[in-house]
């Protein structure tokens, strides 16, 4: 899913937080989204998605930029107040549950981080301006239900067993998402394979893999932070059929 959908998601996030704050609200401030235009009226707050670099290519997991400006004239807002609305959208956005808050199942939008936060103020043609600025890690998808947006580490399971011998199987889908997995050689809890079982990274019989005998365990681990797997990633074929794995994933 492309970059665009995502800013638009964002944005429309991002509009929705402020417009539910009832103390917001009373600003009497329009709340829009997209790219600031000096024709729209006073007050006004834009929010704006910029950036859309791909973490990891192929991934659909974006580093962004979300900016709220506050744009006020000096002739009709005092500089109190106006500090006032910033002290609010601050409050707001630079929360440390921001990024559950921004993930919407019904948006299907997920924001896994927000990474670092600033604010710029400033006057322009007697205007007081103020950007504050939020770095996401974003994906236009719905994995709130997955609790991957909870940035909490979690251990979660998965049983796979192979019906039949010659015909690998996925581990599972693109929305189950995670850091590090370890694969066990075992069929269920506590029960060992009868032969070895192969992950592989693809879906044909013999493909390359990994050989991973009865009782044993293989650990993959994303690398850097903000870098993922998927369970659609992860192929496993068997030499005996009802053998499987047993794995392991933090988020």
């Amino acid at each position: 899913m492309g970059f665009n959908t995502l800013e638009e998601k964002l944005e429309t996030r991002a509009k929705a937080i402020l417009d539910a704050n009832s103390t917001f609200a009373g600003y009497s401030i329009t709340v829009s989204k997209g790219e600031d235009d000096d024709e729209l009226s006073l007050p006004r707050c834009l929010v704006i998605c910029e950036g859309g670099e791909e973490s990891i290519p192929g991934t659909g997991n974006f580093n962004c930029e979300l900016i709220i400006r506050l744009v006020e004239s000096m002739d009709d807002t005092t500089l109190a107040n106006h500090q006032t609305h910033v002290a609010t959208v601050r409050d707001l956005f630079m929360d440390t549950n921001i990024a559950s808050t921004l993930s919407d199942a019904t948006e299907k939008v997920t924001v896994f981080a927000a990474k670092s936060f600033n604010i710029a103020k400033t006057v322009e043609d007697r205007n007081w301006v103020c950007d504050l600025s939020i770095d996401v890690l974003a994906a236009p998808s719905d994995l709130v239900s997955t609790g991957h947006s909870d940035l909490r580490a979690a251990l979660n399971t998965i049983v796979k067993t192979v019906s039949s011998t010659g015909t690998p199987e996925v581990l599972g889908t693109d929305s189950t998402l995670f850091h590090s997995i370890t694969f066990q050689g075992m069929k269920a809890a506590r029960t060992l394979n009868a032969g070895n079982v192969y992950i592989q990274p693809a879906s044909g019989n013999d493909t390359a893999g990994y050989r991973l005998e009865p009782g044993a365990s293989i650990t993959f681990e994303a690398g850097q932070e903000d870098n993922h797997f998927a369970a659609d990633q992860f192929f496993i074929d068997v030499e005996t059929a009802g053998d499987g794995v047993v794995a392991i994933h933090t988020r």
